[in-house]
């Protein structure tokens, strides 16, 4: 499916349905609250759901009050956002899977759902509308508003600035795109307010995630040549202080951040010896195959998947793939002069 197909079917809608994955991040609630205003703005009936709460450092995005947990809903609710719909478009995942629940309700109510990804296709639908090679969903979505001949209103701006920059980590990971600064300053001169994406993803650190970080950091450890970093992080004492999966995306980004590091990588432990692993890399050694052959997956420089066993052997096993999966030369020894 193009990019045009959907635009024309969005166009021909009149009832829709906008939600993201579970756990709603950056990217995929970013995307969904710009759409939810443009097609407001051509007299559309717009439900806009997610699967899971918004997490506190996106609440300040425009239109995020107004986001539904499906998880929240009464049977009645749900009902009532599912009737009379024409289609429903579901942003930054084309799995049905990562829909959890509202996903087998979309099948079951036979609606025709559409799917707006940049992740790599792991499936094959002919509703799915999907580039790898671009930054973010929103990029695509700007693409999309473009096509729509809709108007970038300052609020769709922000909503659009804050999807590209979450999922660039702050434009540093653009792997020599120039178009993302071209959209990124078209969105400024739209009137994105870049100062409040900023503030609120990047520089309002709760001191629950500070205490996170700090405990997670002193479990730091390197490979002697000091090109791998990682960090084990156990199973959490209790609720009120579980890690969230913006505290891991910070954890793992700090690790990346050591100089000399080429890979990080996080293990947490979700029950005794089994763990979700998170590969990211600097742009030299790719990490997609290592999570695939491991049953899980993702972006060529960033990817997750699953894996058990005593974590010492956990973390020599992902070792040894990344190093299998570098390139001669990337894993020399840094020069310490």
């Amino acid at each position: 499916m193009t990019l045009q197909e959907l635009a024309a079917r969005l166009r021909a809608a009149r009832r829709v349905l906008l939600t993201t994955h579970q756990v709603p991040d950056g990217d995929g609630a970013g995307v969904e609250l710009a759409l939810l205003q443009v097609l407001e703005a051509m007299g559309q009936d717009v439900r806009p759901v997610t699967v899971g709460a918004l997490p506190a450092r996106l609440r300040f995005l425009p239109g995020a009050d107004r986001l539904l947990d499906w998880n929240r809903l009464g049977s009645t609710e749900r009902a009532c956002l599912l009737e009379n719909l024409d289609l429903a478009l579901v942003v930054d995942m084309h799995a049905w899977s990562l829909l959890g629940p509202l996903g087998e309700a979309l099948q079951s109510a036979a609606l025709p759902t559409y799917f707006l990804d940049h992740h790599p296709l792991t499936t094959t639908n002919a509703h799915v509308v999907c580039d790898p090679a671009v930054s973010s969903a929103g990029e695509l979505c700007w693409s999309l508003i473009k096509l729509l001949d809709r108007p970038v209103e300052p609020n769709v701006a922000t909503c659009l600035y804050a999807a590209i920059s979450y999922d660039t980590n702050s434009f540093k990971y653009l792997r020599g795109r120039p178009e993302v600064h071209r959209i990124a300053a078209d969105l400024l001169a739209s009137g994105a307010d870049a100062d409040a994406v900023y503030r609120h993803l990047y520089a309002s650190q709760s001191p629950r995630t500070v205490a996170f970080l700090s405990r997670a950091l002193c479990r730091l450890q390197q490979t002697p040549d000091g090109t791998i970093a990682w960090s084990h992080v156990p199973r959490p004492a209790g609720s009120s202080t579980d890690p969230t999966r913006d505290d891991f995306r910070d954890l793992i980004t700090h690790l990346l951040e050591i100089d000399g590091v080429e890979v990080a990588f996080t293990l947490q432990e979700d029950e005794q010896d089994a763990y979700k692993v998170s590969l990211r890399s600097m742009g030299r050694t790719p990490v997609d195959g290592i999570a695939r052959a491991l049953g899980g997956g993702g972006h060529l420089f960033a990817a997750a998947a699953q894996l058990s066993g005593p974590v010492d052997r956990a973390a020599a096993e992902i070792i040894e793939r990344i190093r299998a999966a570098t390139p001669p030369g990337v894993d020399d020894t840094p020069d310490q002069g």
